[in-house]
């Protein structure tokens, strides 16, 4: 914000996920240039490396993933089928992402498979198969986050089991990936890599994604412009028309679809779901506001339990991204996703470390796999493993 001499505001969401206009002579930094700068000379193709302005495409990959879980992924993608009409889970990603050439000439690529055990594998590229907007620069707290990452492509596999039975005591989930969307966009939870909240204290941008250091994109929060995330389609322009999409989706008493799914199989929806009452309505989160902490978990206090899911009419459990509507915005509301496993997520999907925390072994999901990894070439592409943080029950 402008050095005025009084307190400022924090950003709305549509501050905070999408670019505002930027002013000359202000305090705010100038805009980057268009994605089309990042071309190479004469306007031809970029060159096979580069930086780019953030938010554009790099050619970067990553280090190669060589756990036993990741090998295990290799070997039945070998031996997996095509998906055929199943459940929520997998209609929302029998659609094969073939995204439009966007930031840095790359598309974004997702495509689902059938373990033969029952799992369904989904591989992707991490690139969004949309073109995000320029940065804002603002967190929602009102801080200065320019985010000058670029979004680089990498090479996902992971697995989406079949739920297992719910646990008396939710996992809290790691760090870095914990779901993946139908786009094939990693969700991660509300933690920064230093423990902070991500969506108060980080920037986004006009689809409410952002790539971290190692230019993975991904999403804390709602993805507004995933597939199925309101009844627009895929991309929405403003959050208005996300708020008037969600309002209709009220009034005509239709829940929203998947936006993914989480690690240990149960699905991951937009807000609005048929509560306990019997209404249509934006489903409500249980966590309250804590003095000088993140929002505690009060059992009762909304529509959701601590890991932000509940079971329907259907007896299916699931997950959802929780906003609240206000006048012709959008709200994200913590937990925003979930921020641990109500079933026990299955261990190829992570790092050792992460395991070490989530208190599984590789052996718990194939047997006869070795719980010791061979040692790392590179550091795995995860963010350095968080002090263990305890859901309130």
């Amino acid at each position: 914000r402008e050095q005025t001499g009084m307190a400022q505001a924090p950003p709305s969401y549509a501050e905070a996920c999408a670019p505002p206009p930027y002013e000359s002579g202000g305090a705010r930094a100038p805009p980057p240039p268009p994605y089309e700068a990042a071309r190479g000379p004469g306007g031809g193709p970029p060159p096979p490396r580069y930086a780019g302005p953030r938010g554009n495409v790099g050619d970067h990959r990553g280090p190669p993933l060589n756990h036993p879980g990741r090998l295990a992924l290799e070997k039945a993608w070998t031996g997996s089928k095509a998906i055929g009409a199943g459940d929520e889970v997998e209609r929302a990603f029998s659609v094969e992402v073939r995204g439009p050439v966007v930031l840095g000439g790359v598309r974004g690529r997702m495509t689902a498979r059938r373990e033969l055990d029952g799992g369904m594998l989904v591989r992707s590229n991490g690139v969004p198969d949309y073109e995000p907007s320029s940065w804002v620069g603002y967190s929602r707290s009102g801080r200065w986050d320019p985010n000058p990452n670029p979004i680089g492509e990498q090479d996902y596999l992971f697995v989406v089991p079949k739920p297992g039975p719910r646990l008396e005591t939710p996992l809290p989930a790691p760090l870095g990936p914990i779901g993946i969307a139908v786009n094939g966009v990693p969700l991660y939870d509300y933690r920064t890599s230093g423990s902070g909240d991500a969506v108060m204290d980080e920037s986004f941008d006009s689809c409410c994604g952002h790539p971290d250091g190692r230019r993975r994109y991904h999403y804390h929060q709602f993805p507004r412009c995933v597939r199925g995330a309101a009844s627009l389609g895929q991309q929405l322009a403003t959050p208005s028309a996300l708020a008037a999409a969600l309002a209709d989706q009220i009034r005509r008493r239709l829940p929203s679809p998947p936006i993914g799914a989480a690690f240990d199989g149960h699905p991951v929806m937009g807000p609005v779901g048929l509560a306990r009452d019997g209404v249509v309505r934006l489903l409500r989160p249980s966590y309250v506001a804590s003095p000088g902490g993140p929002p505690a978990y009060v059992p009762g206090a909304g529509d959701l339990d601590e890991c932000n899911g509940m079971v329907g009419a259907d007896g299916v459990y699931r997950y959802y991204a929780t906003v609240a509507l206000e006048a012709d915005d959008v709200i994200p509301l913590f937990p925003y996703l979930f921020p641990a496993f109500r079933s026990a997520p299955d261990p190829r999907n992570f790092p050792p470390h992460a395991l070490r925390q989530l208190g599984l072994s590789y052996a718990a999901a194939r047997p006869g796999h070795p719980d010791r990894p061979p040692p790392y070439q590179h550091p795995p592409p995860y963010e350095a493993p968080p002090t263990a943080v305890a859901v309130a029950t």
